[in-house]
């Protein structure tokens, strides 16, 4: 992982002027290359994991829509927020209106607090 210090310049936020660390990232890895990959570490040939990652991703986005939090074994729990606009009354609330979007939020698997997907985490290099 290499990381690059960005310095914060909106001056409305209260780490204005200070430097936070961003990941930078290189590569994207297709479905193409998750397929090829876990056929090189199992029996299941690429078609079979196309299968079930697209059943899986269909099963999972359903789920979601219908306001489900879902788990995925050793990983953590998925869920959808929605991002609204504040009312001042339940009444004067209108979804149409008011809902701006909805983002996906991914809780990691933890033990004790801490995520495992985070354990083991190399950082090659910082740039400035």
């Amino acid at each position: 992982m290499v990381l690059k210090l960005m310095k914060k310049n909106h001056p409305l936020v209260s780490s204005y002027g200070k430097y936070v660390a961003k990941v930078m990232h290189f590569n994207t890895i297709t479905k193409d290359d998750i397929e090829e990959e876990i056929q090189k570490h199992c029996t299941a040939k690429a078609s079979d994991v196309q299968l079930v990652t697209r059943e899986l991703y269909a099963t999972i986005i359903r789920h979601l829509q219908d306001g489900d939090r879902v788990e995925i074994p050793n990983m953590g729990i998925m869920k959808l927020e929605a991002k609204c606009t504040p009312v001042d009354s339940p009444e004067e609330f209108d979804q149409r209106k008011h809902i701006k979007s909805f983002s996906l939020h991914f809780i990691p698997k933890s033990k004790k607090g801490k995520p495992e997907m985070y354990q083991g985490i190399h950082i090659s290099r910082v740039i400035k």
